[in-house]
């Protein structure tokens, strides 16, 4: 299982953008979104590379989980240029 933190994720159209984008690179992902943390889990059998590189290329920069500790403002509205909701 590997978990990102996806800071511009800041609604529930952004969720299932990234979700689909997931399925996408793998249909028998298992996707987890958490909208108030602006955390994915995902398992699957792509690298972290490449799950890295969809979500990038989505608009949804990620940051590995496991590579950072979880900055304390991750619920604090960072909005994604040209978000549904923004």
């Amino acid at each position: 299982m590997q978990e990102f933190l996806i800071p511009s994720m800041s609604c529930g159209g952004c969720a299932s953008r990234i979700a689909q984008t997931l399925h996408n690179l793998d249909a028998s992902a298992m996707v987890e979104v958490d909208l108030p943390n602006k955390t994915v889990r995902v398992d699957s059998n792509q690298e972290s590379a490449s799950i890295e590189a969809a979500l990038k290329e989505a608009g949804y920069p990620p940051i590995e989980i496991d590579s950072v500790a979880k900055p304390e403002t991750a619920g604090t509205g960072m909005r994604r240029s040209g978000c549904c909701c923004g």
